[in-house]
């Protein structure tokens, strides 16, 4: 079980987070996840990306990646999902992921085309909550007619089960996602007028890990590192949060209202539906108030004692310590070696 850390001294603190990406990565100063990470960086908590597989060696991901995933990636969302989600933190490569600690389990359900078929998506949603998963990322290649199925009734079954194994599922908001399960889902606010239990991401120009080599999505290879726009990296954001989340104790369906509950549209604009994803928030909230065995200590409990209004303050604001994009997370260990070197 995670602790809600409150920051030392700023001599005693860990060093900063050294991805030397970090700066290209706004989006997650947009979700306040950096806050959040002074809580919960998803430690213990598996998270599955179903899309097209995985670069299994990208020094970015190979630490984090579990086995019994794919080891390639012919069209390269997957990979890029992957890294958005959960790539290796603070160990002086690339990107940092939207849940740092997190474990990744990269199924490819996608056919040649980057099609897909109910049984195959039904048969990796059972394969990831057999796998013990915890968060379920139903990227799709962020393809709509791939999300579409999400409603078909095979789909339905295995996701009941799921959610019923305690395993957050997140999908874009293509998805005509079942009304009786609490699904995570989510859109960019670029599509008018959504419904207001869909939570938002702004997700243009999202910066992620690729495959080194050829893929369908970028035929010449890259460095190691893409941006891709749309409801595939956004609902890979929002599974990295959920992460946070599950590594606080919460169910799925407490998971699904607290993010919900917390997106933040000051000015009602109905095309971000509930509101933009905001981390630090949710989990400031999972912390306070005891939702599913929430890590935040009652008064009295221990030796500190605090009560747990003022330790939810105190992680979202005086544990975080953030200048520009350096960010310093109480508690996490430096890395003494690094993978690709």
């Amino acid at each position: 079980m995670a602790l809600i850390l409150v920051a030392p001294p700023a001599a005693a603190q860990n060093p900063a987070i050294d991805d030397p990406l970090l700066a290209q990565q706004s989006v997650l100063s947009a979700l306040a996840l950096p806050e959040a990470w002074t809580t919960s960086t998803g430690e213990g908590i598996r998270l599955a990306v179903l899309d097209s597989g995985v670069q299994a060696d990208h020094p970015d991901l190979v630490e984090h990646l579990l086995p019994g995933g794919a080891t390639e990636d012919p069209w390269g969302t997957g990979t890029h999902a992957a890294g958005v989600a959960a790539a290796v933190t603070d160990n002086g490569e690339g990107i940092a992921g939207a849940a740092p600690d997190a474990e990744l389990l990269a199924l490819d359900v996608l056919d040649e085309a980057g099609g897909l078929e109910a049984t195959t998506l039904a048969t990796g949603i059972a394969a990831a909550t057999d796998a013990g998963v915890k968060v379920i990322a139903l990227t799709l290649g962020g393809a709509t007619e791939n999300l579409a199925l999400v409603a078909d009734d095979e789909v339905h079954d295995v996701l009941e089960d799921a959610i019923d194994a305690g395993v957050v599922v997140v999908v874009g908001a293509g998805a005509a996602a079942p009304d009786d399960l609490p699904i995570v889902r989510v859109g960019t606010g670029e599509d008018g007028p959504i419904d207001p239990g869909i939570v938002t991401v702004p997700a243009d120009g999202v910066l992620g890990t690729a495959p080194q080599g050829p893929s369908a999505t970028w035929p010449d290879g890259t460095e190691g590192y893409e941006t891709l726009d749309g409801i595939g990296p956004a609902t890979a954001l929002v599974a990295g949060t959920a992460a946070l989340l599950a590594a606080q104790g919460l169910t799925p369906g407490e998971i699904a209202d607290l993010l919900v509950g917390t997106a933040q549209n000051p000015d009602g604009d109905p095309a971000l539906g509930a509101g933009t994803v905001d981390a630090a928030t949710a989990v400031a909230q999972a912390g306070t108030r005891g939702a599913g065995g929430a890590v935040v200590p009652s008064a009295g409990d221990g030796a500190d004692g605090l009560a747990p209004a003022a330790v939810g303050a105190i992680a979202v604001g005086a544990a975080v310590l953030a200048v520009g994009t350096t960010v310093l997370i109480a508690g996490r260990r430096p890395r003494s070696t690094r993978t690709g070197d």
